[in-house]
């Protein structure tokens, strides 16, 4: 960011934290309809129209940082399991194997040679999904191992955040972040968590029925700001 525009940017936090009402003419917003947070009908809606569309993200490239190493991904509802390949790549399939639909992985995180189904030892590659080994190929009539890899889901890599989208026309990563991600990589860096250090995780989940909007709202983000600004601001 340029001097001027680090100078407006202060200008501005510095007027929104004085002031006591709201700015001239400022519009009075509806509440949000409760439904929207705990609707289960709103919650499909959301689940078929947008995040089978939108680059979300699945974990850290820290989580499986060597060849073979897995990870699982259920959040969006569809199992999937991003693997580090052979040739270093992390790539992200649909936990379910071409035979029965069982799930080739069955823990949340570890590392395999190949990605081997449980069921009837269906053995996957890691680097691209292709079905490996059958056993008692022979009895399986009419089997084209070529039309039964594993369904691949699109899968980027930014400042170490792994990214996965169920819409295989889906725009590039970097593309969908637009300035964001421009922001962030131009220097300087977001001090004082400067590059792949700029990141916080939790540890633990609960398994309790929420909205993302409860911990996506207007107030939580305001707040994330002014606790980060005290740092920026002087």
């Amino acid at each position: 960011m340029t001097p001027e525009l680090v100078a407006r940017l202060t200008d501005e936090m510095r007027y929104e934290y004085s002031r006591t009402a709201p700015p001239a003419g400022f519009p009075r917003f509806p509440d949000i309809p409760v439904g929207r947070f705990v609707s289960d009908e709103f919650w499909d809606l959301e689940r078929r129209h947008l995040w089978t569309k939108v680059w979300v993200i699945a974990g850290r490239s820290e989580d499986a940082p060597n060849p073979g190493d897995f990870f699982t991904f259920d959040d969006l509802g569809s199992p999937m399991v991003l693997v580090r390949g052979n040739d270093g790549e992390l790539r992200a399939f649909y936990n379910t194997c071409q035979h029965r639909g069982a799930p080739v992985v069955r823990d949340a995180k570890g590392s395999a040679r190949l990605l081997r189904c449980q069921y009837h030892s269906w053995s996957y590659d890691i680097d691209d999904g292709h079905l490996v080994s059958v056993p008692d190929e022979r009895d399986f009539v009419g089997l084209v191992k070529e039309e039964r890899c594993l369904a691949t889901v699109r899968c980027e890599v930014w400042d170490g955040w792994v990214f996965v989208n169920q819409d295989p026309q889906a725009v590039p990563l970097l593309e969908w972040l637009g300035p964001v991600a421009r922001e962030l990589d131009a220097p300087p860096r977001c001090a004082p968590w400067p590059g792949a250090a700029r990141w916080c995780r939790a540890t633990g989940r609960s398994r309790r029925r929420r909205s993302w909007r409860c911990t996506t709202s207007g107030t939580s983000i305001v707040g994330a700001v002014r606790a980060c600004s005290t740092t920026a601001v002087p």
